[in-house]
């Protein structure tokens, strides 16, 4: 059934091309399968023209539970809890399915790295270091949006259209393979440096005489 967005008050102050804009862009979000709440919640938040991207970036497939990521990943639950903590993430509800595959797939690797035998307090620090780095990472990749990707005269549904295409193209950029491949690489430099740095240290005691 069509949406009277006006009497939603999804359009209120707005009038001429910026109105119609709008409802164009209500209306082709409603019509994918955004529902009317999440709309509404975007439109008071300021954040509609970002909507096309956050779809762009959602991961597809199931959706779990944060007792279901637990159990597919063997990775006990309040340690879970705390993994999400420490990557600044919102803890979800017993029965919110807010997780994905990809939140499976991070819970084995760190049960793997825990078999290895480090420890989970040395795991939480690397995970808010990192949490810390993909945060400037996004706020750069919003920068860089803002300073391609906007043209004078743009109307919502204009930016919505194009930033969702720009993130299609980006999303290898700024997707695992690329962020896995920075990160070994950074740890190589850091190893390097570490065992030139110990190389280099004088010995504590001078070499017995012969």
């Amino acid at each position: 059934m069509a949406i009277d967005f006006e009497a939603e008050g999804l359009l209120a102050g707005l009038d001429g091309e910026a109105r119609e804009s709008r409802l164009a862009l209500l209306r082709r979000l409603h019509d994918e399968g955004v529902p009317l709440q999440e709309l509404r919640q975007a439109v008071d938040e300021g954040r509609l023209t970002l909507l096309p991207v956050e779809r762009v970036l959602e991961s597809e497939g199931a959706r779990y539970t944060i007792d279901e990521v637990a159990e597919r990943s063997g990775l006990d639950r309040d340690f879970l809890e705390e993994v999400l903590r420490a990557m600044g993430m919102a803890r979800p509800g017993p029965d919110e399915r807010e997780l994905t595959e990809a939140d499976v797939s991070a819970a084995r690797r760190i049960r793997t790295a825990r078999e290895a035998g480090i420890p989970d307090e040395e795991q939480l620090e690397i995970i808010r270091v990192m949490s810390r780095g993909m945060a400037n990472v996004a706020t750069a990749a919003t920068r860089v949006f803002g300073r391609a990707f906007l043209r004078p005269g743009d109307t919502e549904e204009d930016i919505a259209l194009r930033y969702a295409e720009a993130s299609a193209a980006l999303s290898p950029v700024i997707s695992e393979p690329y962020c896995t491949y920075s990160t070994f690489a950074c740890v190589r430099r850091s190893a390097r440096r570490q065992s030139d740095r110990r190389r280099s240290r004088p010995a504590l005691c001078p070499p017995p005489r012969r």
